[in-house]
């Protein structure tokens, strides 16, 4: 894969028509601080990374995820 930027995922994310979303919480103390999950927006499905009310994928993890789909998508 190449550089692993958030821009870059978020790009490969949304040609698949996937969002990578980040934590919001400004936390350090909660578990969920700084970390990613992948969503279907057109069916708002969870895909990949923690549940609905958590996160919990690092962004290395978000972008194999993707790079998965990518690939069986051929």
């Amino acid at each position: 894969m190449k550089s692993l930027t958030e821009k870059s995922v978020r790009s490969q994310a949304k040609a698949l028509g996937l969002k990578l979303q980040k934590s919001r919480s400004r936390n350090k103390e909660w578990p969920g601080y700084g970390t990613y999950r992948v969503i279907d927006p057109s069916s708002n499905l969870l895909v990949h990374g923690g549940n609905y009310d958590t996160f919990g994928a690092s962004l290395a993890d978000c972008a194999a995820y993707i790079e998965s789909r990518r690939v069986q998508s051929r």
